[in-house]
């Protein structure tokens, strides 16, 4: 799937950062490069996928973005997660019992 995006950078290239952060990492650190980890799946004007970001060889943090594609084809919305996302606690949890997975 190729999407346009501003300024000529499509999602799949630059994922988990707007733009502007992208081009001011680039400048200031340009031996840090991000990959797709997974396939970006769509649905509706929706993508989603986890990116990883690398320096050197070695994997420093990895994310999920979930991108929002406007009606002209553009990237209207990236919304970033940094890090994987946090196991549920026992105790004090904002998840209902109800609803966790029991081992």
């Amino acid at each position: 799937m190729r999407l346009p995006a501003r300024a000529g950078e499509s999602c799949v290239q630059h994922p988990a950062m707007s733009i502007a952060e992208k081009g001011t990492l680039r400048t200031s650190k340009p031996e840090y490069a991000f990959t797709i980890a997974s396939e970006v799946v769509s649905h509706h004007r929706r993508l989603r996928y986890r990116w990883d970001m690398h320096r050197n060889g070695r994997t420093l943090m990895e994310g999920l973005d979930i991108v929002t594609i406007a009606e002209s084809g553009l990237i209207e919305r990236v919304d970033g997660f940094f890090g994987p996302p946090t196991p549920i606690k026992d105790v004090d949890s904002g998840v209902p019992a109800a609803l966790r997975r029991s081992l």
